[in-house]
């Protein structure tokens, strides 16, 4: 095996589960501007960028990688003062509201000389890469994708306690669970549709606006008003796990 395939394993290792990473809330507030470089922290792995255009709301950035040996070779290197000491260029780029990112981002600085980032990114977006860093970076772009479309979704979202978590994995250890096809589960009045992004719940008439209890396992995984939307996070690599779902309408 090369000493590319083998940082590529190590790659793919290191980024396991990352469909279950959530963004968390920054505590210093940003508003980010051109030629600010950010990260944006998640329960598993950060993602970082460099802001290259703003009008109005929207933004444009930079991702940088943190995977250093599957950069391009041709990549300009940025130190940061983070939970990583250097990050990469590359020729991902993004758009998206700085109204639901800022909230996310926290800034680290500002670069000095922003053509030369951006001039760089072009370069080597030119480059023809190998399958192999061809894979790498579509499994980066996914990786910032699926980040920025759960920042849009943060109001809606709800964390499934670790509790359940465990149970659901000494459960899937101990219990052949058979997977299934099926996307849309029907329970009570929550009609279940499995997702990328995890569990999304709507409600029956009879359900929307009341306040109501959704047990997995017998533990509360959402307590509140029952309003159609709901995205619950965490359950992605448990098949069948619908099978244990109850609702409850309080009266």
């Amino acid at each position: 095996m090369s000493l590319l395939r083998e940082f590529f394993q190590i790659y793919r290792e290191s980024i396991k589960n990352f469909d279950e990473a959530n963004p968390i809330e920054s505590r210093k507030k940003a508003t980010l501007g051109v030629g600010d470089v950010f990260v944006v922290r998640t329960t598993h792995l950060p993602i970082y960028g460099v802001i290259v255009q703003k009008e109005g709301d929207k933004i444009r950035f930079i991702y940088l990688t943190t995977f250093l040996p599957l950069a391009s070779v041709e990549a300009v290197g940025l130190k940061v003062n983070d939970l990583f000491d250097e990050v990469r260029m590359t020729h991902l780029s993004f758009e998206t509201d700085s109204r639901v990112l800022d909230p996310f981002a926290l800034r680290l600085g500002s670069v000095k000389d922003l053509q030369m980032l951006i001039d760089n990114s072009e370069r080597l977006r030119k480059i023809k890469y190998g399958q192999l860093h061809r894979e790498f970076f579509e499994m980066e772009k996914n990786r910032v994708e699926l980040i920025l479309k759960l920042i849009q979704e943060h109001d809606k979202i709800v964390l499934v306690n670790p509790n359940v978590v465990r149970k659901l994995e000494e459960l899937s250890m101990s219990v052949a669970v058979a997977a299934t096809e099926k996307k849309t589960h029907r329970i009570d009045c929550v009609l279940i549709c499995e997702e990328e992004l995890g569990w999304r719940l709507y409600f029956s008439e009879d359900c929307e606006g009341k306040f109501g209890r959704i047990f997995l396992m017998d533990e509360i995984v959402f307590e509140g008003t029952f309003r159609s939307g709901v995205l619950l996070r965490g359950l992605k690599r448990f098949p069948r796990v619908v099978d244990w779902v109850k609702v409850e309408l309080s009266q």
